[in-house]
């Protein structure tokens, strides 16, 4: 409960953007009949999001409510799996609690995180869980058992096509399970092996569909980092190690200096190294077989990291969410902590309440940076209500709006307006085309929006009339005396509708 409330009250204080708007009309395209199998914009992320919202939307409608109660029973769900994973690898009921109350709160930004509709998010999340408790369960006492390795590789492949940044989850446990063969039985480890390869398959399968045959267009779709190796270093401990660890809200909100944020985290690390020293034994003395379950999962933080920088994918100094594996073995690393027998107990509960009390200054970071914008960096209202009403007054048969404005304005009427979008990727093409062979389609603008004035410009050189009309924080021209096209009034990447 304590996980579903943070989530649903983080959620429902932060408004929909354009990318959320995207999976809500995947979503509601699945309820249609279709398939959808690929985030629409970026065609290298699953569109795992999309059918875990869909019957929430069925319910509640196109509407805040139904992404954020959905995403916040994935987040329960994943306070539960966290519970499972303490029973296994620390084995009493009590502790197993503290690691499902640690993954509920901890860290502040996979919490947050969880609870925006993208790909690689909540979901990877719940299932990271998933994934290291049943490899648990395989190492220690049931890898006999060729269902669990059917599971672990059907869930690890539901992960990858959501977002192959999983593989920093794979990785670790592969490797793990591989130490533990002499225990298992490499017979057993040979055959779950192939039988968690299969359940990749079939859980990765949409993905497959998608890119064999196109040969691998979803990784060839992955934007390119031309960032080098120093700059990704400094982003890592200057930006996202704040950010991941609670110290700044976003880029620009920063509650602790970032050395403090980097320093508290390292501190976390070597206490963490301090408790699986018997493990770091032995490694060192090759009794390789001797690790632990909670050493599983705290594998996933090095492999994380080395792929993440090594790899040049947290090129952008903002996009903490490169990090989002590491969020779950923070936690019930910092849960082991809690349950150690030592006399330094106390004082990691007053580093607990500290930190808690500096993340309850952080948290409301985020939701300043959620305000979702035009491309021209207007704010777009909360309320689109008022808005939608005016626009149905007056019964446009087509529409041109700006990207995040479009799908916005798309999800919220339930897919019901034949909106177009310029100044970014266009995700629905038959919407996209219906607009686009539409005789003289209106326009629509957040009130203020700079571009009215490029637009009004088009017009006056055209000699176009129109009619306009606002309401709602909207501005809609309408009746147009001919056909006026982004690439009329936009030039460079704005013009772009395709």
């Amino acid at each position: 409960m304590v996980g579903f409330a943070i989530r649903l009250v983080l959620g429902l204080r932060t408004p929909l953007d354009a990318n959320e708007a995207t999976l809500g009309l995947s979503a509601l395209h699945i309820l249609h009949g279709q398939f959808v199998l690929m985030d629409p914009d970026g065609q290298y992320l699953g569109a795992t999001d999309a059918y875990l919202v869909a019957p929430f939307i069925a319910i509640f409608g196109t509407s805040l409510a139904a992404i954020r109660v959905a995403l916040a029973c994935v987040g329960a769900l994943t306070v539960l799996c966290a519970y499972w994973f303490g029973r296994i690898a620390l084995r009493r009921r009590g502790h197993a609690v503290i690691a499902a109350l640690a993954v509920a709160v901890f860290p502040l930004f996979g919490v947050y995180w969880s609870t925006r509709l993208y790909p690689g998010s909540a979901e990877l999340l719940l299932l990271e869980t998933i994934c290291l408790s049943v490899a648990a369960l395989i190492g220690w006492g049931r890898g006999r058992r060729k269902r669990w390795w059917v599971l672990l590789g059907f869930a690890a492949g539901i992960a990858l096509w959501s977002d192959l940044l999983f593989v920093c989850v794979v990785v670790p446990i592969a490797f793990a399970l591989l130490l533990r063969g002499p225990r298992i039985g490499w017979h057993h480890v040979v055959r779950g092996a192939a039988a968690s390869l299969g359940g990749g398959v079939v859980g990765m399968l949409p993905w497959l569909v998608v890119n064999v045959p196109n040969p691998l267009f979803s990784i060839r779709a992955i934007p390119p980092q031309t960032v080098s190796l120093s700059a990704r270093v400094g982003n890592l401990v200057r930006e996202q190690v704040p950010i991941l660890a609670g110290a700044a809200g976003s880029c620009g909100h920063a509650v602790l200096p970032a050395l403090v944020a980097d320093a508290g985290v390292a501190a976390l690390l070597l206490v963490l190294l301090w408790t699986r020293r018997r493990t770091l034994e032995y490694i060192v003395t090759g009794h390789w077989t001797g690790i632990s379950q909670m050493d599983v999962a705290l594998l996933v933080i090095p492999v994380t990291v080395a792929l993440v920088v090594l790899g040049g994918v947290n090129a952008n100094r903002c996009s903490a969410q490169s990090l989002i594996p590491v969020a779950i073995p923070l936690a019930v690393g910092a849960a082991s902590i809690l349950v150690e027998r030592t006399r330094w107990r106390v004082l990691a509960v007053i580093v607990v309440a500290l930190w808690l009390l500096v993340s309850a200054v952080t948290a409301p970071g985020p939701l300043e940076d959620s305000q979702p914008l035009t491309t021209s960096g207007k704010p777009i209202p909360t309320n689109l209500a008022p808005g939608l009403a005016m626009l149905e007054r007056h019964h446009p048969t087509a529409l041109w709006a700006d990207f995040s404005l479009s799908r916005l304005l798309s999800y919220y009427s339930h897919d019901t307006l034949a909106i177009g979008e310029y100044g970014g990727d266009a995700g629905f093409i038959k919407r996209q085309q219906e607009v686009e062979t539409a005789l003289d389609p209106s326009w629509v603008f957040v009130a203020g929006d700079p571009k009215i004035t490029m637009f009004l410009k088009g017009c006056a050189a055209k000699s176009i009339s129109y009619t306009s009309y606002s309401g709602g924080g909207l501005d809609l021209y309408t009746d147009l005396g001919e056909t006026l096209e982004p690439g009329d009034v936009f030039t460079g990447p704005e013009a772009r509708t395709s």
